[in-house]
Order: structure tokens, then sequence, then C-alpha cells
């Protein structure tokens, strides 16, 4: 996108506004634009930072979540020309239009509605060029669930999560000679799809620690709503678990260096202990529904960029699963498991994607087509909206 001049015209970026992965990335790109002297802003399209918005802008840059702000801005004499989405992870395109339960006759018949409606925008987002995902995982996915065929040529559309990568590590060489084991979990700890993996992590530890004789000290770094039913959970095991709710990001690195032989996470909290040269093993995502198979593989072992992703839902990847013995027998094996996480960290630097996102071919004009598709799509978020209010009050 860099070519006929990019630098001099006028780019948003639509944030959503919510404590999240999504906002914290298009705020980097955004820092990094305004670095390289791009004309840009940011906003998450409330009333006061609307106003101050220009009237006219060649490329808008949004999370699948925000489609509707196209209509929205348009409805404020504000005229777009083009469009890129950036689509952030499994399920997120398709849980943008429908994700709340169908369990009525009238609510399943609104999903169908709502998936044509979904297929038919991420068709005309496709064929003008106007879509990339963080992942393989979520390009497949995404295809998978409107039964559309992905060619090879898809991997084209990767421009993986972006983080600032030091040039150097700061984790000193790996001693995997230790007498104390300090194992870290740097994430939120909620329902969603973090508990059942976290609960599976605090027994499996156990099991190994009993089985090898091992002295390990555990950290839960992060809160969130399921962090009381954790905290029961650690109270079973053999060895001392502690809880820090809340580290400051500035201070992150410096925590990671000093006090984690081995850190377990998933998405962007793993690229933090993996920039820095900490060892790190992806931990997959389970939710409730799903079967609770928990399973393990070093980060650089990653396939497509992926962070992270149901085992059971990505049938494409391929990507390693292991059990956590295996993990710990190749953390006292391999000298280079540091050496290899910070490598690996490297393909997600700000500097390198964030170019290669600017370099890709500006995305085929708007047109009636998507326009429509925008005005169905903002309808639609409010109706969910509305049905999440409902449910929430049937549930109290």
């Amino acid at each position: 996108m860099c070519r006929g001049g990019i630098k001099h015209m006028e780019i948003l970026i639509c944030r959503q506004g919510l404590f999240g992965g999504t906002d914290k990335l298009l705020d980097r790109l955004y820092g990094w634009l305004k670095g390289e002297n791009y004309s840009v802003d940011i906003c998450c399209l409330s009333e006061t930072e609307m106003d101050r918005l220009r009237r006219c802008y060649e490329l808008v840059i949004i999370p699948s979540s925000q489609l509707g702000n196209l209509y929205e801005l348009s409805n404020r004499g504000i005229r777009i020309k083009r469009v890129l989405m950036w689509i952030m992870g499994m399920g997120a395109f398709s849980d943008a239009y429908y994700n709340y339960p169908a369990s009525s006759f009238f609510d399943k018949m609104l999903q169908v509605l709502y998936k044509k409606e979904a297929e038919a925008a991420l068709k005309w987002l496709l064929r003008k060029r106007a879509v990339v995902f963080t992942d393989s995982v979520g390009i497949y996915n995404t295809f998978q669930v409107f039964h559309m065929k992905c060619s090879d040529t898809c991997q084209e559309n990767i421009v993986p999560i972006a983080i600032n990568v030091p040039s150097e590590k700061l984790y000193p060489s790996h001693d995997n000679r230790k007498s104390l084991i300090n194992i870290s979990w740097i994430g939120r700890v909620s329902t969603d799809f973090k508990e059942i993996p976290l609960r599976h992590l605090l027994q499996d530890l156990d099991d190994w620690a009993r089985t090898q004789n091992a002295e390990v000290e555990f950290t839960i770094v992060g809160d969130g709503d399921a962090l009381e039913r954790i905290k029961k959970e650690a109270e079973n095991v053999s060895y001392r678990v502690n809880f820090i709710q809340n580290i400051p990001y500035e201070k992150l690195n410096k925590y990671i260096s000093e006090n984690v032989d081995l850190l377990i996470a998933m998405g962007t909290s793993a690229l933090d202990g993996a920039k820095n040269g900490c060892p790190t093993v992806i931990i997959t995502p389970v939710r409730a529904a799903d079967p609770e198979k928990v399973h393990y593989r070093w980060i650089y072992d990653s396939k497509g960029c992926s962070l992270g992703e149901y085992p059971d839902i990505d049938l494409k990847t391929g990507q390693r699963r292991v059990e956590f013995g295996k993990i710990m027998e190749e953390f006292f094996a391999d000298a280079n498991v540091s050496d290899k996480s910070f490598e690996y960290a490297g393909r997600f630097d700000q500097e390198k994607v964030f170019a290669e996102l600017m370099r890709r071919e500006l995305p085929g004009e708007i047109d009636r087509e998507m326009w429509v598709h925008a005005k169905r799509f903002q309808k639609m978020k409010k109706k969910k909206m509305t049905m999440k209010k409902i449910l929430s009050r049937i549930k109290r």
C-alpha cells in the first residue's frame, strides 16, 4: 500500500474501545504509522472523537467487530474510499455477527440469516483484497464456518500480531540445572477459554513434580472471573503457588527476565515471554463446551503464526500437541529453548509486520454492496447487544 504516495493519504484506524489485545495492537499500529510520518487518525467512534475527525479518508483499518463503523462514519458525512479489515483470531469474524446461544426456533432462523449475510460480506472483502488475518488457524476456521474453499494463496493474507521485539534478549542463558524451577502463567484468569487449561496445568505440573520429586514454584500473573476457583484448585497441589493480579506492562519484561524459568501462556502473553528469550510454551485454549483436551507445545513449534487454537476445531494446520511431561523432558535436554523462543518472536516484530502491512496492494474501492453490508452489520450488532442484555437479565 506504499505505492501512490500513501504516506500523504488520510488513514483512519477504528478501535473497539475495549480492554484487550485487539485495541493494543491497533494502538501500536497507530504509533508506528505516526512515527513513519503517515497521515493517520485513531478513534473508537465516541461523540467527542467523531467531531475531531477529518471529512474524508482514503483508507479505514478496522477489526472484524467494527464493520458497522463504515455506516456510522458515512452518516456523519465522513467519506471513506477503502476499507481493510484485520481479523484477529479464530472465530473473530463469525462471532462479530452472532455468538449468543440459538435455543429457540426464532433464534436459529436468525442465526441462518446472519450467517448468510456474514458470508456475503466476507466474499466481498476477499474479492476486493480488503481483509487480512493474524494467523492461518483464523483463516481456515473462518472459511470452514462458511463452507468456503481455502487455497494455498490464502496464506498471503496473514499479517500476524505485532509486538516490539528488542534487538537482544533480556533473558539470561537457559540454566537447566537449577534445583528450584520457577514456572509462570501470564494472562487473564477467565472462564471463557482459560480456566480449564489453567486448571489442567495445575494438575499436570503437580503430577510431574511428584513423579520427578522436583522442586517447583508456580506463579499466576493475571486476574479474572475464575481467579477464586483457581485459588481453591491451587490448595490441592504439592508445590507453592503465588498469585500476582497485575504487573504494569512496562515492568513485565523485567519481571519475566528475573523471575521466570519457563512461561506457559497463549496469545500475546506468550509473545511477551518469547521476545525476552524466556523459554515459552503454548497451552491450548479450551471452552466449557469443548472436550477437555489440554495440550502443550513450544512456541517455536507453532505453524502459521498461531498462538493457541481449539484442538477439535483446528483440523488443518497440524500443530504439534504433546503432554506436559514431554515439554519438561525437552526443557532439561535442550539448552537452546531460550534462543529458539527469542528467534521465533522475531517473526512478530512490529517493524517487520507493520511495514509488510503497508506494502500490500491497496484494497478495491468501497461500492454500494459494501455500504449495504455495513448497514446490515450495524443493525445486527444493535440487536445482538439487546439480546445479550435480555439474556443477562434472565440469568439473574
